[in-house]
């Protein structure tokens, strides 16, 4: 009997807590405050605890625990993995050679590029979302192929190009037998390729 009362005025209070949290969000929706808005909805979201594993294994089969050789290892297998060539090879491999010099990109090349920006997906090291580049109008596609233009001129590409950024994804696989897989996020978006890359 007691339990059942419990369970009546926890559901009474949770219902009333639903509602003011609703009219807060009617609240900040009516005043067009969207940041609010989101807040609120966040903040009513649950959170869920999910344990953080950091054990992979080295090269010699021997589980790593400890935060600082996981990082070695990630740094050593992503070495292995990616075979970073010096400073030099880089420069050269991305210089275009002199006879390979093509025309120019042309307005409308960068125009399908951008509108072949798919929405939606997280934005590059520039933090630039996709629609943002898809809403620039005229002035915005006239700005990238001006872009555009220069780095063909110049035949190397920008220094923030050629920076990536590693995200490391866990196999699902047993704890032990756990190695990191990596995703190279390079600022390179889609509305310099496949004009540019290739």
């Amino acid at each position: 009997m007691l339990k059942k009362e419990i369970q009546v005025k926890l559901r009474r209070d949770k219902k009333s807590w639903l509602e003011q949290e609703c009219a807060k969000i009617n609240k900040w929706n009516e005043k067009r405050k969207s940041k609010e808005l989101f807040d609120q909805v966040k903040s009513m979201q649950s959170k869920k605890f999910s344990s953080k594993n950091i054990c992979i294994n080295d090269v010699n089969g021997q589980a790593l625990t400890e935060p600082d050789e996981v990082l070695k290892r990630w740094n050593s297998y992503d070495t292995h993995l990616f075979g970073y060539p010096n400073k030099k090879e880089t420069k050269d491999a991305y210089k275009v050679a002199q006879q390979d010099v093509e025309p120019e990109p042309l307005t409308s090349e960068v125009e399908a590029a951008i509108k072949d920006l798919k929405a939606g997906k997280s934005p590059g090291l520039d933090n630039i979302p996709a629609e943002i580049i898809k809403n620039s109008g005229e002035m915005g596609i006239k700005a990238l192929h001006n872009l555009c233009c220069q780095i063909w001129k110049q035949q190397e590409w920008p220094e923030d190009w050629k920076l990536q950024e590693l995200v490391m994804l866990y196999k699902n696989v047993e704890t032990t037998e756990q190695l990191p897989l990596s995703i190279s996020v390079m600022p390179v978006r889609s509305y310099s390729s496949p004009y540019l890359i290739e």
